[in-house]
């Protein structure tokens, strides 16, 4: 008697990478392929973290030179006039495509983190609602099997918007932008001079600040009144030649000479 062939099932993985290769799973599935090449990219040092970065006024960007000593931003030297000419018109149409976005974000709540950071989480949170959807829900729908399929493409992506928004939200903290201090705030502040003499020329000065310290180029008119661990006082700065007036902290302050003052 001919025994008949029992038809061979499917292994676990072959039916996973058929759920995860077809539509819908399969939109998410080559989402996360490009964000996962993106990634690498970022790990290499190829690409930044901000790359897709929309405005700087979203907080999208991260500031990654904290940790310099002797790095300080000078906001006011930082753009040139004449390109600003230049770049008006798609400058102007950037920020109207960025201050929509801006918005949409904003409503979703989805601003907790960068924009790359926050679409990584977005397509693994569709992709693991469309590949339970395809498994569990597609089945059961009594609709064609593309229209089910669609469906559940839909359902996955609104479901993945809250999913998203609350799985970047403690990672806000992570990417809060510190605006670094301009030089020219410094004026009006203290510092030791740190070079054996400072004249009209040059001369080097350690401005100390929230434990951190500054090393700048002074200069003084007055040659010869200051000296290596002296105080100075910063009274003016060129940003031109990126370098500070000081005088001697000495010369600014009450002078006493022992004495009582004459009634």
């Amino acid at each position: 008697m001919a025994t008949r062939a029992r038809e061979r099932l499917p292994t676990p993985m072959e039916d996973f990478l058929q759920t995860v290769l077809s539509f819908p799973t399969v939109i998410y599935t080559t989402g996360l392929g490009i964000v996962l090449v993106y990634w690498l990219t970022v790990i290499l040092g190829a690409l930044d973290i901000d790359v897709f970065g929309v405005d700087g006024d979203l907080d999208w960007d991260v500031d990654v030179g904290a940790d310099g000593v002797g790095d300080v931003a000078d906001g006011a030297d930082v753009g040139d006039a004449g390109d600003a000419a230049d770049g008006g018109d798609a400058g102007g149409e950037g920020e109207g495509s960025a201050s929509g976005l801006a918005a949409i974000l904003t409503v979703l709540r989805l601003r907790h983190a960068p924009l790359t950071v926050t679409l990584t989480v977005v397509l693994l949170a569709g992709w693991v609602c469309a590949y339970v959807g395809a498994r569990v829900l597609l089945p059961l729908l009594p609709v064609p099997a593309w229209l089910g399929a669609l469906l559940v493409a839909l359902l996955a992506f609104v479901l993945a918007l809250p999913v998203a928004s609350l799985l970047t939200r403690p990672l806000g903290p992570l990417f809060v932008v510190h605006q670094g201090r301009s030089k020219q705030s410094y004026v009006g502040t203290t510092c030791t001079i740190r070079t054996g003499r400072v004249d009209a020329r040059d001369g080097q000065a350690i401005i100390d600040e929230d434990g951190t310290s500054l090393l700048v180029r002074v200069r003084c008119d007055d040659e010869g009144a200051l000296k290596r661990g002296d105080a100075a006082l910063i009274i003016g700065y060129h940003a031109e030649a990126d370098v500070y007036d000081v005088e001697p902290l000495r010369a600014v302050l009450p002078q006493s000479d022992g004495h009582p003052s004459d009634s």
